[in-house]
């Protein structure tokens, strides 16, 4: 700012095998502006190699500026934590709940390995323990290298995948249905749906996490 750098996130370089993309804090900090004209100069690099996705499907955003004094922006930030504190609360008692029904089928399935149903239905209760795990309480609020916080959300849309395909073998399974044609479709849809999470990006998450599972259902 004027000149003077007053905050560096990541590694930003010519080359860009070297670059490392990075997603500072939401917490505010102190610019100091001066009477008169202020210029702000912000540098920025594109890592490549990663999925680009972002929790709620929205666009994530190359640069986004926010300017308030400091106690109002201070009180915005504190609020916020409070409520993102309480929605991943929320969800790693569901995901407890997920994880505890899950080792109760597999004991099941241990116990007596004839029906399959236990485990298919195991298998799909601990995916979707991890997708929550990992996309909601570790995922919300995160800052750092964006390329963690990028391949879990890409891992919940494959554990949203592969949940889907679980609980479809658990009914099968439970009604003595035959493994139809419909279900080798799915089986490569999801794999395409997976490719296209890492090319596509928000438009392969949005169909792995919304539209897969409205198929399947």
């Amino acid at each position: 700012m004027n000149g003077k750098l007053i905050r560096k996130y990541g590694i930003v370089s010519p080359a860009p095998d070297k670059v490392l993309a990075y997603l500072p804090s939401p917490r505010p900090f102190t610019i100091g502006l001066k009477p008169g004209e202020n210029v702000l100069a912000v540098r920025l690099a594109y890592q490549p190699g990663i999925p680009y996705l972002s929790i709620f499907y929205t666009p994530l955003p190359v640069f986004s500026i926010y300017v308030n004094d400091q106690q109002t922006a201070l009180a915005n930030y504190d609020d916020s934590q409070h409520r993102m504190t309480m929605y991943i609360l929320i969800f790693a008692l569901a995901s407890g709940v997920l994880l505890i029904i899950s080792i109760i089928y597999l004991v099941y399935f241990l116990y007596d390995k004839t029906p399959k149903v236990n485990l298919y239905y195991a298998a799909f209760t601990l995916a979707l323990c991890i997708t929550s795990l990992t996309l909601e309480v570790w995922g919300v609020g995160r800052f750092g290298f964006v390329s963690s916080q990028m391949w879990v959300f890409f891992m919940e849309g494959v554990g949203v995948t592969i949940g889907m395909l679980m609980l479809l073998l658990t009914i099968y399974t439970l009604f003595g249905y035959t493994r139809r044609t419909i279900f080798k479709i799915l089986v490569l849809a999801g794999v395409i749906v997976t490719i296209l999470m890492y090319t596509s990006s928000l438009l392969g998450f949005v169909i792995a996490s919304i539209g897969f599972p409205v198929i399947c259902l």
